[in-house]
């Protein structure tokens, strides 16, 4: 008899077919980890020079990334066609945006002396485990999975054994979104002295930079064995892992719970002092030190 859960799983949300008539090897995988990639990338650049003595540069550049990623496990399993396919799958989207800004502002003191502010930010998202589809509610309410922290991406269901057991079946689900915001924001302000044959040239830095981790709740993962319709004493000969899953009364591991949110950030600030010195026409000595503060 169907275990009710497994029973909504395979005719409520479906499953992947076996394209070939065989009991294992019998779904060609995809030859790609992304069936469906865009990528676009798009930088603007402005000089102006606004009199005689200042001058102004700017630089913003964006991309985005979009593409179809997987949590299948590599070796003989997925992913595999259609893609994105059923919620069971273990196909997910990933999203990854960037952005990029460059300001600078350069002025002629004196005919010896040059100051030059520049400032810069940068921002990287990498949005890993998107679903390809959801439901209202949740997939482990669809299901009848009572209990478990909600989540908008479907259990993962795991599999175990020899092939001839079910053990290369594919996971369903791919397990919980990561939503991972950094970047970091650049100070500079450096002075350039020209004295005879020597340039001196110091200044200051400062830069901040900021990484945010957040995980989405787990759907919960199940993990299913042979053992539970083997032979006693035969447990690497006989038994199904699919069977274990569809079955009634079948034992299973269920990890759940909330995961951490982690923030960090850092600063790192520098004193600029470097120095060249021209020994003749044909030869330039530069020295620099550059000390943190």
């Amino acid at each position: 008899m169907w275990d009710p859960v497994a029973a909504n799983i395979v005719t409520g949300i479906g499953i992947q077919s076996p394209q070939l008539d065989k009991l294992i090897n019998n779904q060609p995988k995809l030859g790609t980890c992304c069936a469906n990639f865009r990528l676009h990338t798009v930088g603007l650049k402005i000089d102006h020079q606004i009199n005689s003595r200042n001058q102004i540069s700017g630089y913003y550049n964006q991309s985005y990334r979009f593409r179809n990623n997987n949590s299948c496990g590599g070796g003989v399993r997925g992913p595999y066609l259609p893609v994105p396919g059923p919620a069971t799958t273990c196909t997910k989207d990933q999203i990854t945006p960037g952005n990029m800004g460059r300001l600078s502002v350069t002025s002629t003191v004196t005919p010896s002396i040059v100051n030059r502010f520049a400032a810069g930010v940068n921002r990287f998202l990498n949005e890993n485990g998107v679903p390809t589809q959801t439901v209202p509610g949740g997939y482990n309410a669809k299901i009848g999975l009572t209990g478990l922290a909600p989540s908008e991406a479907f259990p993962v269901i795991k599999f175990s054994g020899n092939n001839y057991q079910g053990g290369t079946i594919d996971q369903f689900g791919f397990g919980a979104l990561d939503y991972s915001p950094n970047g970091s924001y650049i100070f500079q302000d450096d002075v350039t002295w020209i004295h005879g044959k020597h340039t001196v040239r110091f200044g200051y830095d400062y830069r901040r930079y900021v990484y945010n981790d957040r995980t989405s709740n787990s759907p919960g993962t199940f993990n299913f064995s042979p053992l539970e319709t083997a032979l006693p004493g035969y447990n690497t000969q006989t038994g199904s892992a699919f069977a274990s899953f569809s079955g009634r009364n079948c034992v299973a591991r269920l990890l759940v719970g909330p995961l951490p949110v982690t923030d960090a950030a850092c600063r790192l600030a520098s004193r600029l002092n470097s120095m060249n010195f021209r020994a003749s026409s044909r030869f330039l000595d530069p020295f620099g030190i550059t000390q943190p503060s």
